[in-house]
């Protein structure tokens, strides 16, 4: 497990992924989180992005008062379910019904199996590297492309 990750992070993933398996959700970190864990960092870390299944994204919802606020405003990427919980620590968008869009239209974002760290005694589930290769791939920016060469230079 890297050691970079600051203390409010830490407690930020370990309060996330206790919330996220109370509500018997699918998910997994992705991003620039998913990065850090697996032992790359491109700069401060902003914000911990995850995927969840929809199921999963409703009952938490309705267990946090959490409101949607998707609005398919972005023409490269969209949610149905795009959620901001106001908890402590680091900023966190939780997004189920990811797409993105490409010359072939808006495309379904579905990911294999999270590879699961222990963080102190905390599961989390992050986007494996090749999965996270791939997405950061198809979204295409030049961030996302810069994060791959990090990816890649990293052994094994």
């Amino acid at each position: 497990m890297p050691t970079d990750l600051a203390s409010n992070r830490t407690a930020t993933l370990q309060t996330l992924a206790g919330r996220l398996d109370a509500v018997a959700a699918d998910w997994q970190i992705i991003g620039g989180a998913a990065l850090v864990l697996h032992g790359v960092s491109d700069g401060p870390l902003s914000d911990i992005d995850v995927l969840i299944d929809p199921p999963g994204a409703m009952r938490l919802m309705r267990l946090h008062g959490l409101e949607n606020q998707a609005d398919h405003q972005s023409a490269r990427f969209r949610s149905d379910w795009l959620l901001r919980p106001d908890w402590p620590g680091v900023a966190t968008e939780i997004m189920a019904g990811f797409q993105i869009h490409s010359a072939a239209g808006w495309q379904p974002v579905q990911l294999p199996a999270p590879l699961s760290l222990d963080m102190q005694g905390t599961v989390l589930r992050v986007a494996t590297r090749p999965a996270l290769r791939a997405l950061l791939l198809r979204c295409g920016r030049p961030k996302d492309l810069a994060r791959v060469a990090l990816l890649d230079a990293l052994p094994g």
